[in-house]
């Protein structure tokens, strides 16, 4: 027996003598279940090790090591007083960081936590109490956000009520904060219900959107914003002719394709669409689409490409070594773009040196300065709208995947011929220029800021939309991003 455990024995006293307990407790363990006497005693020396190895952890401020290290000596060697003291120094600490977060408002936190601990057999009056407290808490914010100021906050006077008198006013500032909610909450609902009654739809809108401020998920204010988008839609139809653009939005092309759904071109739709709100029209929009990409988009008829380093009046900012203002894109009245090199600039089309403007065709490849080259493609003979493509490394307007010049419309789809390709999709959606801003049409609900409208909606600014394909954003373009 001495002879079969004397090498296992020798490898486990290297191993603690190297600071490597686990390796130690591996070798012991199978002979002391079998009765070994020298491993069980130096199992005691492997418990000793993890258990000050679990105090330097505590003393340099990292509990979950130490917890590791004391919940290994307690398995190894159940009892030992340096570990009831250990664990009762450990749970103090996390019934107070429990508590802390707690009264912080960190209530994901407290759940987690409290479970964690309760499984390391920690017991605390705190951590008795804490979880359903922080569970009425999360019920009066839900509450709260759904507009029902009143129940949330006697929710959180009975939950108080049931507290140890030290933490009850760490409450009292999350009540307060609900009452001050509550406080301007009401006027806001009056207001919105004597606007739904006189009918002023766009009065409705408002107060309705002030409310939601407050309290997002308001039942009442989601509905009277949705009827009040449908009611400025319906007034704002067009009669029959597309708004006039020009000088916005750049020409006009009376009509778009239509998207079926097999993601065909199958015919026109009037470019002017129902608006649903009076939406402000900026320069510059970032539209995110999930899974494809982030997309400037420029809707004036003439735009300048140029050097980052100044770039509140460049249109298209790119991190290379451009002039100020390099060059110029512009689209003329039959929806032609043409190129235009400032200021004697390097300008390349498809490696020839171009001096004066000259006209751009899809497919053209346009290198600026030595290195900077982009693709200019347009895609739809329908559609004036093009696409500039980056092909070398460097940004081109931030962190964007293309830069799309909005003539009219913007195609997006699986066809070739959009201008936002998405090859997995099986519809597509097309985003076209109203009077009031930009709109989206698909085939079947629009999700915009979680109010649905049928097949078509105008954008506010930003705005978060879902279809049953896609999920995109849209902002404006803020080109210090």
């Amino acid at each position: 027996m001495l002879t079969w455990f004397w090498l296992p024995g020798r490898r486990a006293r290297h191993a603690l003598a190297t600071g490597r307990p686990e390796q130690a407790r591996e070798l012991l363990e199978p002979h002391a279940a079998a009765g070994h006497r020298k491993a069980l005693s130096l199992l005691a020396s492997v418990a000793a090790a993890f258990l000050a190895r679990a105090e330097r952890a505590l003393a340099a401020d990292n509990p979950e090591a130490a917890w590791d290290d004391l919940l290994a000596a307690e398995a190894v060697a159940p009892g030992l007083p340096r570990a009831v003291e250990l664990r009762a120094t450990l749970t103090k600490l996390a019934a107070a960081t429990c508590r802390a977060a707690f009264l912080a408002g960190n209530l994901e936190f407290v759940g987690g936590a409290v479970t964690r601990f309760k499984a390391r057999a920690a017991v605390h009056p705190t951590l008795d109490w804490l979880p359903a407290a922080a569970a009425d808490w999360q019920a009066a914010r839900e509450l709260a956000e759904q507009g029902d100021f009143a129940a949330a906050i006697g929710l959180i006077d009975r939950t108080r009520s049931r507290l140890p008198g030290d933490v009850v006013d760490g409450l009292a500032q999350a009540r307060d904060g609900l009452a001050g909610r509550y406080d301007q909450a009401r006027p806001l609902q009056q207001h919105l219900f004597a606007a739904v009654e006189r009918k002023e739809w766009r009065e409705v809108h408002r107060w309705a959107e002030d409310l939601l401020a407050l309290a997002p998920e308001h039942r009442e204010a989601r509905q009277f914003r949705a009827m009040a988008w449908d009611r400025l839609a319906v007034s704002a139809a067009p009669n029959g002719s597309p708004a006039t653009l020009a000088g916005r939005f750049g020409p006009v092309v009376p009509a778009g394709p239509r998207f079926s759904h097999a993601g065909t071109v199958t015919g026109p739709i009037p470019v002017a669409a129902p608006a649903a709100v009076t939406v402000a029209a900026p320069r510059r929009l970032f539209l995110s689409v999930d899974g494809v990409g982030g997309f400037l988009l420029l809707f004036k008829h003439r735009i300048m490409i140029g050097a980052d380093a100044n770039p509140a009046p460049i249109d298209v900012p790119v991190t290379a070594g451009l002039q100020r203002v390099h060059t110029e894109i512009a689209r003329d009245a039959e929806g032609g773009y043409l190129l235009e090199p400032k200021d004697g600039a390097a300008v390349a089309v498809n490696g020839e040196a171009v001096t004066a403007r000259r006209p751009l065709k899809s497919g053209d490849e346009v290198r600026l300065g030595a290195t900077f080259r982009f693709r200019f493609d347009q895609p739809n003979p329908l559609s004036g709208t093009a696409v500039l493509t980056p092909l070398s490394h460097h940004r081109m307007a931030g962190h964007a995947t293309g830069v799309v010049l909005v003539a009219s419309n913007l195609l997006v789809g699986p066809d070739q011929d959009t201008h936002i390709s998405v090859p997995k999709a099986i519809s597509g959606l097309i985003f076209y220029t109203t009077a009031d801003g930009l709109g989206v049409r698909a085939d079947g609900p629009i999700r915009v800021q979680s109010v649905e409208f049928h097949t078509n909606a105008v954008l506010p600014v930003p705005c978060q939309v879902e279809t049953d394909e896609y999920r995109f954003r849209l902002d404006v373009y803020d080109p210090r991003s």
